[in-house]
């Protein structure tokens, strides 16, 4: 097994710009977890229902290979849907995704994480005055004579 590790060192006196911008990637995944599970939910009570409405018994009182094989596949489709589900209440829960830069003297450089707004906004909150101090207080903004 192979690990590879790729990190930049910023240096507060560097920092030019901190940059947080949401994005849509929350909206992306919640789209595909709900319509995959939308689809699995269906094609479990589809499954179920046709195992259910199939039912029969023949020899010895055992069910037909029908009605077994709908519950089958109704209980293979069941626990997608579910996951599905939680996926998509853990989405909601996290919040807005978004994405991070920071601006230095050698250009802007996209930061791996935080992905979501509220961790984003935290880290922001505690490294401006980080920022400010090793700059030498907050930037002044130069007027035209």
């Amino acid at each position: 097994m192979m690990v590879v590790e790729r990190y930049r060192r910023f240096f507060f006196h560097e920092v030019r710009a901190f940059i947080v911008r949401r994005t849509n990637v929350r909206l992306i995944w919640l789209c595909v977890q709900g319509i995959l599970g939308l689809v699995s939910a269906i094609a479990a009570t589809a499954a179920f229902w046709w195992g259910y409405t199939n039912q029969s018994t023949g020899l010895n009182n055992h069910p037909n290979e029908v009605s077994v094989l709908g519950y089958v596949v109704a209980g293979i489709f069941g626990p997608i849907a579910l996951v599905c589900l939680l996926l998509v209440i853990i989405n909601l829960a996290l919040g807005p995704s978004c994405r991070c830069h920071v601006l230095t003297s050698t250009g802007w450089h996209a930061l791996a994480a935080p992905a979501r707004l509220g961790p984003a906004l935290q880290t922001q909150s505690r490294i401006f005055p980080r920022i400010e101090a090793a700059q030498g207080g907050p930037a002044v903004p130069q007027t035209a004579l």
